[in-house]
């Protein structure tokens, strides 16, 4: 049999396809070493990898045990030993013993107590044992130094270093002298007033007889009394109280004030102390009428005055338009508010 001659051009080309077939070939053969070796990753573990695994973890396993409970004995000893104590017990009292309660108004120091301790034991707050007892360092307490444990009448100031006798009289000397003085000039300006007062009182009875030689006062049963001025009574009598023998009636500043009933004027002046401008009025010999605390006085000594004649304009008191209105029955105040309608 004769095989077709094979030209130079064709061995050629049939070389090139022989060589193209080579190279898929071998890139065939190259995938599936790829796949081959994928698949065998996916391959579960042999029989003796898993007999590795399981005894470590027999040997493992145990001692884990034993460590939990190792953790758990030591916690248990922990928490079996009671309640915790503060610091300054144990520094105070013996292990297991119970510290002993604080009782009485003061305490000495020992050894080893503290601040807290004593609070705690005497049921009194450390602040108030600080305080009451002048402790600039409440955390250093002094054995043997007494503390007072209930409030003092007075403020309890820390022992001081002994000083010189001398040096404790000077200072002592000077508010004696000082006080001693005082007391002095006080009773001097009150017997002074006093003293003025009663002149004054002298000099009004003196005028009220001279005036009922000169006038003809009506009787107790012919008096009505007129309101001094329009207003409310803003301080009512009251005869324990000196500073309210009569009442006081608000209003307006400079507004007149009139007579409660016809008499005769026997004080217009100012010197009565507590008074400021004070007017006095005789309306028979038992009654009197008293207008204190006036801004202008509008009448003198000796001038009869009728029911309703402006006397005086309205001052002021503490701040405020009143007049200070008194009756007077043989010399005794009495409530206006019964006289007046």
């Amino acid at each position: 049999m004769k095989f077709p001659a094979v030209t130079s051009q064709k061995a050629q080309t049939l070389f090139q396809l022989d060589r193209r077939g080579d190279k898929r070939q071998r890139i065939h053969h190259d995938s599936r070493t790829l796949v081959d070796a994928a698949k065998r990753r996916l391959i579960p573990p042999t029989n003796s990898q898993l007999c590795f695994l399981h005894g470590v973890i027999e040997i493992l396993l145990p001692a884990m045990a034993l460590g939990m409970l190792l953790i758990l004995l030591m916690l248990s000893a922990c928490s079996s030993n009671g309640e915790w104590r503060a610091p300054y017990e144990s520094r105070v009292t013996s292990p297991g013993a119970k510290p002993s309660a604080i009782s009485g108004s003061a305490y000495v120091v020992q050894p080893g107590d503290t601040l807290g301790s004593i609070a705690l034991r005497s049921g009194v707050s450390a602040r108030n044992i600080s305080d009451w007892n002048g402790l600039k360092t409440p955390d250093h307490l002094r054995s043997g130094e007494r503390l007072q444990l209930r409030k003092p009448h007075r403020s309890v100031k820390k022992s001081l270093p002994s000083v010189n006798k001398s040096s404790e009289k000077k200072p002592a000397a000077e508010p004696r002298a000082v006080t001693s003085r005082q007391p002095e000039h006080r009773r001097q300006q009150q017997a002074g007033t006093a003293k003025q007062t009663e002149q004054i009182k002298q000099s009004v009875m003196a005028k009220m007889d001279e005036s009922s030689k000169r006038h003809n006062f009506l009787p107790d049963s012919k008096l009505h009394w007129k309101w001094p001025v329009k207003g409310n009574v803003v301080k009512s009598y009251r005869p324990s109280d000196p500073g309210r023998r009569g009442i006081l009636i608000s209003g307006v500043e400079g507004k007149g004030i009139s007579a409660t009933e016809s008499g005769e004027v026997v004080y217009s002046d100012d010197g009565l102390t507590g008074y400021g401008q004070l007017i006095i009025i005789k309306h028979n010999k038992n009654y009197l009428s008293v207008y204190a605390h006036n801004r202008k006085r509008l009448v003198k000594e000796g001038e009869w005055v009728t029911r309703g004649a402006q006397i005086a304009t309205m001052g002021r008191l503490s701040g405020k338009a009143l007049l200070h209105f008194e009756i007077r029955h043989n010399g005794d105040a009495e409530n206006p508010l019964e006289y007046l309608p």
